[in-house]
């Protein structure tokens, strides 16, 4: 007899997002027919006593002991190959502290229903529906970034796993462990002919955590997401390529990874980004992204004056763009002295006049509104200096 869906979570010394992620969804699983895998490889005792404590009640949850000196890579190969899961039809390995709601199980199953190659919940602000994409190439450059989640994907194990062996990390490089379940999924999908992947985004289907721990990884942050994210996206298959330089940046440029100066400036001020490590940082950094080398240089050295630098609007070129940095500066509540005011206006003004798509009224309007915000700004005016700019950047959508 067949089972339709495992959930596999990999976990370690983290017992108490196993309770809370319990709490959330195991009655759900339970009666969808859903079974729940632990591998833990704790030091201690408490992961296991929590899931068989659980386990008196729910006849759906099991325990994997997984060797203690595995890492994350090495975790997700193990549940790959685990020959105990045979029996499932879909394999969804998801964090230790990841878990979805109720509408979401339903569309995931409905999914597994369809005999979907890979079902993909996400999360977006777009709420796109579900539908399926059959080009791993298209999938690739539109949903790459989601997919750096390791619940982002459940796989069929008919055409996504039945050939998969444990060990096979081992006959890659260790620099691509850490995206090893993002490196398998898109080298396998350019495999199967025509792959069928369900997405389904939803707005009251969503995937849901738990309260975060301390991030593990972040010390690492630069050699994980700037040398083996890079290297990871190179080694995939070339039918990737025309989309490979824009999801590299596009994922790095996220506000948790390098999204902006304000978190290069939370790095250094972290001990990680520092000027001892700075050539190893710079290099290929461009691919990573926006932010100019001298600035990062600037950072590193405890150099740089965020008020002061003008480059933090050039980086952007749409007027939209270039009034939310507006608003993030008279929102940080600095002084007059403080702002660049001079450069903005000019900055603004010539973004305005340059773009194609706004008619010569709205130019002059759009001009004359972006005056007025400076001077309430020389005068000190701050409040409504940020109701204007909220104002003018609804006008330009």
């Amino acid at each position: 007899m067949r089972n339709r869906l495992a959930v596999c979570v990999p976990t370690k010394d983290n017992h108490e997002n196993v309770r809370l992620v319990l709490d959330q969804c195991i009655s759900n699983y339970q009666k969808y027919g859903i079974d729940i895998y632990y591998y833990d490889s704790s030091i201690g005792t408490e992961t296991k006593e929590v899931v068989c404590e659980y386990s008196r009640e729910f006849s759906n949850i099991f325990y994997c002991s997984a060797p203690k000196n595995y890492c994350y890579g090495e975790k997700i190969d193990y549940i790959f190959g685990d020959l105990n899961l045979k029996n499932y039809d879909y394999i969804w390995p998801i964090k230790d502290r990841a878990y979805c709601n109720e509408k979401m199980l339903q569309r995931i199953i409905d999914g597994c229903d369809d005999d979907c190659d890979i079902v993909f919940p996400v999360n977006t602000s777009s709420h796109e529906g579900i539908f399926n994409m059959v080009s791993a190439t298209e999938f690739y450059g539109r949903y790459a970034v989601q997919a750096t989640s390791l619940e982002s994907a459940i796989y069929r194990r008919q055409t996504m796993l039945n050939e998969y062996l444990h060990g096979t990390i081992y006959n890659y490089d260790k620099p691509l462990w850490d995206f090893w379940h993002y490196r398998y999924l898109f080298t396998r999908l350019q495999e199967v002919i025509k792959p069928c992947i369900r997405i389904i985004a939803e707005s009251d289907a969503q995937l849901l955590n738990v309260p975060k721990r301390t991030s593990y990884w972040e010390k690492d942050i630069f050699v994980v997401w700037k040398d083996y994210w890079i290297n990871v996206n190179e080694a995939l298959p070339e039918n990737y390529d025309i989309y490979k330089p824009f999801v590299i940046k596009n994922t790095a440029s996220i506000v948790q990874i390098f999204g902006g100066r304000d978190r290069l400036i939370q790095l250094h001020n972290n001990g990680i980004l520092t000027s001892k490590n700075l050539p190893f940082i710079l290099d290929r950094w461009e691919l990573v992204s926006d932010v100019p080398k001298h600035v990062v240089k600037q950072i590193a050295e405890d150099n740089y004056d965020i008020f002061h630098d003008p480059t933090q609007l050039c980086s952007v070129n749409e007027v939209g763009q270039i009034l939310q940095e507006i608003h993030t500066l008279l929102y940080r509540g600095i002084g007059l002295n403080d702002i660049p005011i001079d450069d903005i206006e000019r900055l603004v003004l010539t973004e305005v006049m340059n773009e194609v798509k706004y008619s010569k009224e709205k130019k002059r309007l759009m001009c004359g509104s972006v005056k007025d915000i400076c001077d309430y700004i020389r005068n000190g005016d701050m409040k409504d200096a940020m109701k204007y700019v909220q104002m003018l950047f609804m006008f330009v959508q």
